[in-house]
């Protein structure tokens, strides 16, 4: 029963162990997943807040363009809303290639968090591995222990039973 005990102790033990170390990994690993989603959320809020001021800028030209334009005739209307046209779409390609660029950007940091952390996910399961392994030796041979054990006890107990039956044998004079 003891020996049962020890057995599952050792094995609940190695058990335990493996989901700290994997526990672990998992905690320093987070982190860095976190660094990076911050970074990126950065990275396109810096994005969204430098493309605004160049479609606010562009539609500001746009119509200091438009007035100017009104004011001098007609073609020069159309041209300086064409003009003003072109800033906004430039002004827009401008903020998409930023967003693109943080975007790239956070996925490039949350690779590299993930690429980090791995390891530790790794080690950590290699370690729960090698310490469930030596847990199951460990048990083997307490359970060799124990049938070696089991058995002497078992003929103890017999060779004393024949004793007893022996003594009273001759108690009964048989």
């Amino acid at each position: 029963s003891e020996l049962g005990e020890r057995i599952v102790h050792g094995l609940q033990v190695g058990a335990e162990r493996g989901r700290e170390l994997a526990s672990t990994a998992a905690e320093r690993g987070a982190p860095y997943a976190e660094a990076a989603l911050e970074r990126g959320r950065e990275f396109a809020s810096t994005a969204a807040e430098r493309g605004a001021p160049y479609a606010e800028a562009a539609l500001e030209r746009g119509r200091e363009f438009a007035s100017t334009a009104a004011d001098r005739s007609k073609p020069l209307a159309k041209k300086a809303r064409k003009r003003s046209e072109e800033f906004a779409d430039e002004a827009a390609d401008r903020a998409a290639y930023l967003a693109k660029k943080a975007r790239q950007r956070s996925e490039e940091l949350a690779d590299d968090a993930a690429d980090w952390a791995e390891p530790l996910a790794k080690k950590a399961r290699k370690r729960s591995e090698k310490l469930a392994k030596k847990a199951r030796k460990r048990s083997e041979k307490l359970a060799d222990i124990a049938r070696e054990r089991g058995s002497d006890l078992a003929d103890t107990a017999r060779s004393r039973a024949e004793d007893q039956v022996k003594a009273g044998r001759r108690k009964v004079g048989l």
